[in-house]
């Protein structure tokens, strides 16, 4: 009986969280225009706000649809389709969550973990053997970042066993909280990869044109990296932690090492071909035939010559390498691929002058513009490195996006670069379970850690990392862009 209750219980509060959402997107259909908030404008942000709750409380892929449809009815099924599934992002999406199912087939993430995490350099020295674990983390995510954690997480548990490390312990608790932040960071690192589009197109969006990625990645992958290396020595110098029994490790701890497979190696190759296609833009002259007729296709078409050559490839025992229509069954992550959907659209029309929101924005924006831009800067990352450990850390970066954005263009900030800042930011979202996923499978590790351990070590880290992060960030953000 008391399951019984259980269950109903819960199946009422989820019904209620539907309810708020279908409130809010009819609702806001009907408002008439306010201060300079168009009719259009409530529909938009009425639709915005019931999405971003729905996100939060059900899931990804029912809020972002009865989104789509809400958007439809506020603007026009028209203009909306074009700047959703009509966005050259979208089957870019299809096409790259598709090939990954390749890199994970022929088991190069486990490989290349294991150059991490067994490299000579790591022997005998326990302070650089969690530098390199962590490194492996951020890197190993651009394959595959769910299955990197998984695979991660497992091998440092699977480590503590062998050499000593008790559960409950400092130890396990704090990788474990590094280990969810360097693979959520490592996984925004490329803006065509992992959660970077979504991140990226919802930029787009409020611009009006793609960021160039070869700046993107030349702030986020070095900030990326500072990251890695600045939880390494708070593990040192202020947690303090116990890492004697890694001093003496078995060389085949983890297992015998493999050379890799001529599989893997194409595998390797056409990710790194992937890469460079999309990078191709960023890095040619405009004025090269080769660059034009790359624009001209999109990073749609970029993407699908590399899909093109890889499913003509054979693998080594004979067989096709690439069989897309099962890659994309097993690849393509619905809930990112709808989420995108709705941002492309979205994003674009809560700055759009028809709407009136980027205009009411600025008026409440005013007070701050009196602040300098540094100390603006200042002030919304601190709140966005706090909030974000009590919200979803991607749906966060979403709704403070475009104040970010209006409020750089204003005080004639780079909006890139303070984006870029922003996207990072998020990432210290550690301290709760819910604050993103890779913090919920941190926590989820329930026969190692304590809740209560990894919070209070998370808090710390968070407290001491994001003003440091901001010292370098920032003037980095001022220099490059």
């Amino acid at each position: 009986m008391l399951t019984m209750s259980a269950e109903v219980k819960k199946f009422e509060i989820k019904y209620v969280h539907y309810l708020i959402v279908i409130a809010c997107v009819i609702g806001g259909q009907f408002m008439p225009q306010t201060g300079p908030i168009t009719p259009v404008g409530w529909g938009v942000l009425g639709t915005f706000i019931g999405v971003i709750w729905g996100w939060t409380f059900i899931d990804m892929i029912w809020p972002s649809i009865i989104g789509l449809v809400g958007l439809c009815y506020a603007v026009d099924t028209t203009s909306v389709m074009a700047a959703s599934f009509g966005n050259p992002v979208l089957p870019m999406i299809i096409l790259a969550f598709s090939m990954m199912v390749i890199l994970t087939e022929t088991n190069l993430t486990e490989v290349i973990v294991r150059l991490f995490v067994s490299n000579r350099f790591a022997k005998g020295r326990p302070w650089m053997f969690v530098f390199f674990f962590l490194l492996g983390g951020f890197v190993c995510s651009q394959i595959n970042s769910f299955v990197c954690m998984i695979m991660m997480s497992g091998i440092l548990i699977n480590l503590c066993a062998k050499v000593g490390i008790k559960p409950f312990t400092p130890f396990p608790a704090i990788m474990l909280t590094g280990l969810a932040l360097v693979v959520q960071t490592g996984a925004i690192m490329v803006p065509f990869r992992g959660s970077g589009i979504t991140l990226v197109a919802a930029y787009s969006s409020v611009v009006g044109e793609m960021p160039n990625f070869l700046m993107y990645m030349a702030f986020c992958i070095p900030l990326g990296l500072f990251l890695v290396i600045l939880y390494t020595l708070v593990c040192k110098f202020v947690f303090r932690i116990d890492v004697s029994a890694l001093k003496e490790m078995p060389e085949d701890i983890f297992g015998a090492k493999q050379k890799m497979t001529r599989d893997q190696k194409t595998a390797l190759f056409f990710l790194f071909f992937l890469v460079v296609m999309l990078l191709s833009t960023s890095i040619m002259p405009e004025t090269w035939a080769l660059s034009i007729a790359l624009k001209k296709i999109t990073m749609f078409g970029q993407a699908a010559i590399v899909i093109l050559v890889l499913m003509m490839t054979k693998k080594e025992d004979g067989s096709r390498m690439f069989n897309f229509s099962a890659c994309a069954a097993k690849g393509v992550s619905w809930d990112a691929l709808f989420m995108t959907a709705f941002i492309l659209p979205i994003s674009g029309f809560m700055t759009d002058s028809s709407t009136g929101i980027g205009a009411a924005l600025s008026m409440l924006l005013q007070p701050l513009t009196k602040l300098s831009p540094i100390l603006f800067i200042i002030v919304a990352m601190v709140f966005a490195g706090l909030i974000t450990n009590v919200a979803n850390n991607i749906v966060l970066a979403i709704v403070i996006l475009p104040v970010i954005v209006i409020f750089a263009g204003e005080m004639g900030l780079p909006p890139l670069g303070i984006a870029c800042i922003l996207f990072i930011v998020v990432q210290l979202a550690l301290i709760t379970a819910g604050a993103s996923a890779f913090a919920g499978m941190a926590f989820a590790q329930s026969e190692w850690v304590a809740p209560k351990v990894m919070m209070k070590y998370a808090l710390i880290a968070v407290i001491i990392m994001l003003p440091i992060f901001l010292l370098v960030a920032i003037p980095y953000s001022l220099i490059l862009f």
